[in-house]
């Protein structure tokens, strides 16, 4: 039965120093097409930085959900994008920024926008953005539907948490969400890596079962919820561990790719069971 598996970058993929083995990578990949599996790299990224980790010309056949799943191309093809209404967008980051520790950076799925602050918080906001324009005032804001609204946070990890629960009683057309430790996704409500994946499931006849995915944030939780085989890191937050039937090794000791390899080498995902880690996590 035709598999598709869904994989995070950062910190799940990506070794800490945004490092993996790219020829292993390339195999499986390879593998995988020859088997009639698909694989989808399933980030919070841009499109713009994925030039960063891939030769976009060698992953042609590659699904790409990018910018938390609210745009998904086949290599440079978008299939579909789902985004954020134009006046939400202005509120939400008139709001945001009333905070100081707070810096919001919107994407319409190719090109980023960021509204001064400080040189730091620009400084850091650049490692993440290839294609960034730095706007004075948030007026200079282009009247576009934006598909994610990332915040570079300088406040803690639990105050982010508590943060993003703020945001989504506010606005309840949005979904809000940590990825990582110094960062925030919000998106349209019905959006996220989850849409993505149930999109390829429903297009290609895909069934849950027979679906796979790796992550490390809670901005995974939503394709986690899509699929039979949720998968958290080693390294992943806790309470996206609480949500997941199994996990594997470290993104340092690249346990995704060790992973897939297995399947590939065996041919079914009955191994599987070695990695339990909550098998009465049941997902609608």
């Amino acid at each position: 039965m035709k598999k598709l598996i869904a994989v995070d970058l950062d910190e799940t993929l990506l070794r800490r120093d945004k490092t993996y083995d790219r020829e292993r990578f390339l195999q499986i990949n390879e593998r995988l097409n020859d088997r009639g599996d698909m694989l989808c790299v399933a980030t919070g990224n841009s499109y713009h930085k994925l030039s960063d980790y891939f030769n976009l010309h060698d992953i042609h056949d590659l699904y790409l959900a990018c910018d938390n799943g609210t745009i998904l191309l086949k290599g440079d093809e978008v299939i579909y994008q789902h985004g954020l209404d134009y006046p939400l967008v202005r509120q939400l980051v008139e709001d945001l920024s009333q905070h100081p520790k707070l810096h919001p950076v919107l994407s319409n799925g190719f090109h980023s926008y960021f509204t001064y602050t400080t040189q730091d918080a620009l400084d850091y906001i650049k490692r993440y953005n290839n294609d960034l324009t730095v706007l004075e005032r948030h007026h200079e804001i282009p009247d576009k539907n934006f598909l994610n609204v990332s915040i570079y946070s300088e406040l803690s990890f639990e105050e982010n948490k508590g943060l993003i629960q703020r945001i989504m009683d506010q606005y309840p057309n949005v979904s809000a969400v940590t990825s990582g430790d110094a960062w925030m996704d919000i998106y349209v409500a019905d959006g996220g890596k989850g849409t993505a994946i149930r999109y390829l499931q429903d297009k290609y006849q895909i069934k849950k079962e027979n679906t796979m995915a790796f992550g490390d944030s809670l901005n995974d939780m939503s394709m986690m919820q899509a699929v039979g085989y949720s998968i958290a890191m080693e390294n992943a937050d806790p309470e996206l561990k609480r949500h997941c039937r199994y996990q594997v090794g470290s993104n340092e000791e690249q346990s995704v790719l060790s992973t897939i390899e297995r399947y590939l080498s065996e041919g079914d995902l009955d191994f599987m069971q070695e990695y339990k880690l909550n098998p009465e996590v049941t997902h609608g």
